[in-house]
């Protein structure tokens, strides 16, 4: 789907990047293979902690990134992540990806209704809030890209 434009942007170009969920598992593996790539990272995550450690290894390869904490299930978290993310790249966003994510354990019946919608809350708005807050930006620029997770 094209959302805007039709400038394409190579594999090969330094990606400016935001990567949510980045101080473990996948969102990790993303940011670090990025950075191998040459690219800068913002590593957003609820735990800090986490994504100063993604930000360490980070750093270990030469590149530049930024550990910044965020809750993508408020949305006025990840729109300050947005505006705050070109600040400390120095650069415009050119690429999101939406990975933060969490997961229930047990039967379906013994599960709560909050459990469920703490779930979707994370996993379903938080990819619409990423969405919501750098589509408008990649329309200004004139490029970049999602990857929803």
């Amino acid at each position: 789907m094209i959302l805007f434009g039709k400038k394409k942007v190579k594999p090969s170009q330094k990606a400016y990047a935001v990567v949510t969920g980045a101080g473990s598992g996948i969102g990790r593996s993303f940011a670090i293979e990025l950075a191998k790539r040459g690219g800068s990272v913002v590593c957003a995550d609820i735990n800090l902690e986490a994504a100063e450690e993604t930000v360490k290894l980070i750093e270990q390869l030469g590149q530049k990134a930024f550990a910044v904490q965020c809750d993508v299930g408020q949305a006025e978290q990840v729109q300050t992540l947005a505006d705050q993310a070109e600040q400390l790249l120095d650069h415009p966003v050119t690429l999101i990806i939406n990975n933060a994510g969490v997961g229930l354990g047990g039967k379906f019946d013994e599960m709560s209704l909050e459990d469920w919608k703490w779930c979707m809350h994370v996993n379903l708005w938080g990819v619409i809030h990423g969405c919501h807050a750098f589509v408008p930006k990649f329309k200004k620029l004139g490029y970049g890209a999602i990857i929803n997770v």
